[in-house]
């Protein structure tokens, strides 16, 4: 299944999403924003999220809540691709103790595919890198044994960082909450220092 869709106007104000296909065994995602999702996909087998980025911190929070969303919706699956921007929004909201839905990941793979090789990409790659680890313990909580690739790096495929143990104790939803007071601090303006 393939939706390409575009809610940039009236994002915050869309309802979810919602169908019914039981049999469903493949979804993909692609656009620069996320809708909420609703639907029940119990043979639901890959799931492929390509989040393209083109948002303000304030509608990055709303679409970040969309994604858990969709992450709660699609439990089932048991192959996982994300994109890079999609790893630097779960990055930018996680908070310790948020534990990933996904129960039987046996796939994660990290798309890291630039569309150009200019220095502003090669800087993107290289800041989206080092979230990985953070990243592919969450989504990894409850499936330790999944394989966890990188790919589509400029020179081929790698295998992921190892990640560092973390405890499940927040729901998506408590994290939500949480976000809020994470974002606030790290926007806290330090006074200017001057040399005498």
């Amino acid at each position: 299944m393939y939706m390409p869709c575009n809610f940039q106007s009236s994002l915050s104000n869309m309802g979810p999403c919602e169908f019914t296909t039981p049999k469903l065994r493949y979804f993909q995602w692609r656009g620069n924003s996320i809708p909420r999702l609703k639907a029940h996909l119990p043979v639901l087998d890959t799931v492929v999220i390509n989040y393209d980025s083109h948002y303000f911190e304030i509608k990055e929070k709303i679409i970040f809540d969309n994604l858990l969303m969709i992450f709660d919706t699609l439990q089932a699956a048991k192959s996982l691709t994300v994109s890079g921007h999609t790893i630097r929004l779960l990055a930018s909201f996680l908070v310790n103790g948020c534990c990933s839905p996904f129960r039987d990941l046996k796939c994660l793979k990290l798309d890291f595919k630039v569309h150009h090789t200019d220095i502003e990409s090669m800087v993107f790659l290289s800041d989206t890198l080092k979230l990985v680890p953070g990243v592919k313990a969450y989504l990894l909580h409850k499936s330790r044994d999944a394989k966890c690739t990188i790919i589509n790096l400029p020179y081929g495929e790698s295998i992921c960082f190892s990640s560092p143990k973390r405890m499940c104790d927040t729901t998506p939803r408590q994290a939500g909450q949480q976000v809020a007071q994470t974002r606030s601090k790290r926007m806290v303006k330090k006074p200017a220092r001057f040399l005498d």
